[in-house]
């Protein structure tokens, strides 16, 4: 990279008035600071033993934060997917007087649900060689399969309940992730 203002890295014939001189490292001929003779195959591994040690355990650090973020956003998503589908289920149930079975509006929340979780089936799935644990992704056997054409208000209510205790785990598994991150810092 070009400093612009020194002109550093230019070379006389790229514009640079002035050639700069970089000293060469002092070579050691193979031996170590006593002055003994070392071996071409220690040298290396000698002199980057301690960087290797170091970056291995940076590189560990990282790993296990970005598995941990990346759980906390998948474990947020679906958060907010349960959520949205226990508005809808809500909306269904709680509308006063009920949808008939047959209703625009009723079924437009039917495909909302049943869109929804879609999305939260193809969000979940464990991480492959993560190094956080896994806290908990919802499956689909989690929620019961609902069919848009027939579905009454009591699968309903058994499918908000299912939404309810899927929360609840979303809620611990965020929870869980949260404490692999303070034992992981």
């Amino acid at each position: 990279m070009i400093n612009e203002i020194s002109h550093v890295g230019l070379t006389p014939a790229q514009g640079s008035s002035r050639a700069i001189d970089v000293p060469a490292l002092p070579q050691h001929g193979g031996k170590d600071i006593s002055g003994a003779p070392v071996s071409a195959t220690e040298q290396p591994l000698t002199s980057h033993a301690g960087f290797a040690a170091l970056a291995s355990v940076k590189d560990a650090a990282g790993d296990l934060a970005l598995s941990i973020r990346l759980g906390q956003q998948s474990l947020q998503q679906a958060a907010a997917l349960v959520q949205e589908m226990r508005q809808n289920a809500q909306t269904i149930l709680k509308n006063y007087p009920p949808f008939p079975p047959g209703n625009e509006q009723r079924m437009n929340y039917l495909n909302s649900i049943v869109g929804l979780r879609r999305q939260l089936e193809a969000l979940t799935f464990p991480p492959v060689e993560s190094a956080a644990a896994p806290v908990y992704y919802p499956r689909p056997s989690d929620l019961p399969a609902l069919d848009v054409n027939t579905v009454s208000d009591q699968e309903l209510r058994v499918f908000a309940q299912a939404l309810d205790r899927t929360q609840e785990k979303l809620t611990a598994g965020l929870a869980a992730l949260r404490a692999q991150a303070r034992a992981g810092a």
